[in-house]
């Protein structure tokens, strides 16, 4: 009972965020048959606890419900009942409810829907972990306070009682002496009281941290490494938390877009180069890539995987660089250069690209609130004012790395929303494993191409740089905008 009692009061310590760093929340556009859905999941901070869901469908549906369920392993086969949402009075296509998440891990929002157009049915990824520390309620921890105060004088009490009356006939009043001898022997079980305390205490922070580092979320340790000059080798290690979750899942990292890793390299403090890498998988956890040209510098690393449960992890590390002559980018690879985010306004809504094609932030809002569900939409014109139609790049029609200006925010985004489409396949029941189809979407509601739409809720208020890349004629085009964000 004590284990459980502290197991459920470690899940509540702090801990950083995973795949995306920093963003917990889940935005997702899709089909559910013959519905479209635009969902947010905003996942509890804590393991058990209660993930919020906030749906929109279109046509509008007559019921929904959700059921949560692991992705993979023993228990994916075990689906609880399915919980009814709330349709708004308000508004007959938007419903919100909740579902409880018991333990961590990869697990799908199991999303049903009844209506007119008939049945629809989709599997949306939730990993699920714990990662901040909430405060023991006023009220409990003051009975807890009353109650150790209670017994601690209880024992003082008795043990003075004992050596004042225990030898006295009935009736018979202690003299001063025995008096004495009690009060000596009530401080001597004060004293035992606070060093029971104490060394309780201690036991119980010692236990504490070995549960928290095992129960709370940490992404593993990325090292970095340059040899020859030009070539990066980094090198995946480990954390309390993934030990303690082998044997439930297998951590074999898989392919996501075509490839096993996903690098952004991003100089700081300015922000002003970027470059999107796909390293090779080695053997041992190690991956390695031959650096482009590129511009001496310290740089922030982020590297996003996916595990074959469909778990999604961003790795930070960061390297100096000095100035490389290196080969020329891959097919997939692209870099881009900007002015340093503290040089530029976020008033622009245009970039302007080096091969002198303009890209457009089409529709951008007059205000971003922090954790709102906002369309990003961009299209790409000639320099003639044309507009130029988009080729789909690594499966999507588009993609999107959101970073904040101090780096505690970083998010790789796609038209179907912040997961990634290795977590999508093995959530969805009507998926083969490792068939991943070539969405059909990337334009939201009317739009069609070359305009592509990007969903997704920046978590904290501050200045963002996000980096747009497109593909157009066989080039991939990368454009950078700047955004705050409010409260």
């Amino acid at each position: 009972m004590r284990r459980a009692i502290l197991t459920l009061l470690v899940t509540l310590l702090p801990v950083g965020s995973l795949a995306h760093l920093g963003s917990p929340d889940i935005f997702f556009e899709g089909e559910a048959g013959p519905y479209r859905v635009v969902a947010t999941i905003r996942t509890p901070t804590a393991i058990p606890g209660t993930a919020v869901l906030e749906l929109r469908t279109s046509p509008a549906a007559a019921r929904v419900r959700v059921a949560p369920v692991f992705i993979s392993g023993t228990e994916s086969s075990i689906a609880p009942a399915a919980e009814e949402m709330s349709q708004s009075p308000s508004d007959q296509n938007f419903f919100t409810g909740g579902f409880w998440l018991m333990r961590a891990g990869s697990w799908k929002a199991k999303i049903l829907i009844d209506g007119a157009s008939g049945q629809g049915e989709v599997d949306i990824p939730v990993p699920a972990f714990a990662r901040q520390m909430q405060p023991m309620q006023k009220g409990l921890s003051l009975l807890l306070l009353g109650l150790m105060l209670f017994l601690g004088f209880g024992v003082i009490a008795i043990v003075g009682a004992v050596v004042r009356e225990s030898h006295l006939p009935p009736a018979f009043k202690a003299d001063l002496a025995e008096r004495r001898k009690a009060r000596q022997a009530m401080a001597l079980a004060a004293l035992a009281v606070m060093v029971a305390l104490a060394i309780g205490n201690a036991w119980w922070n010692l236990l504490a941290r070995k549960q928290a580092a095992e129960m709370l979320y940490q992404p593993p340790t990325l090292s970095a490494s340059l040899q020859n000059g030009h070539r990066l080798v980094l090198q995946i290690g480990s954390s309390r938390w993934h030990e303690h979750q082998k044997g439930r899942w297998s951590d074999r990292i898989i392919s996501n877009h075509g490839h096993s890793m996903h690098l952004m390299l991003l100089r700081i403090p300015g922000m002003d180069r970027a470059y999107h890498l796909h390293p090779e998988q080695m053997a041992d956890n190690r991956f390695a890539q031959e650096l482009p040209s590129m511009g001496a510098g310290h740089y922030q690393i982020f590297a996003d995987v996916v595990r074959e449960s469909g778990f999604p992890e961003t790795m930070v590390g960061e390297l100096d660089v000095p100035k490389i002559s290196g080969k020329s980018l891959d097919q997939d690879d692209t870099e881009s250069a900007c002015p340093p985010i503290s040089q530029t306004n976020t008033e622009d809504d245009s970039f302007h690209l080096p091969d002198g094609n303009l890209m457009l932030w089409r529709s951008k809002p007059e205000k971003v609130r922090a954790g709102q569900l906002t369309w990003f939409r961009f299209e790409v014109h000639s320099p003639s004012g044309h507009t130029i139609e988009l080729e789909p790049y690594m499966g999507m029609m588009g993609h999107v790395f959101f970073v904040k200006d101090d780096r505690s925010v970083f998010a790789h985004v796609h038209p179907a929303g912040s997961i990634p489409m290795a977590s999508v396949v093995p959530a969805s029941s009507q998926m083969n494993p490792g068939e991943v189809p070539l969405p059909e979407h990337g334009m939201h509601g009317t739009d069609a191409l070359p305009v592509v739409s990007f969903p997704y809720g920046l978590p904290l208020p501050g200045r963002y740089r996000f980096f747009v890349q497109l593909k157009s004629r066989g080039k991939i085009e990368t454009g950078v905008f700047d955004i705050d964000v409010a409260r």
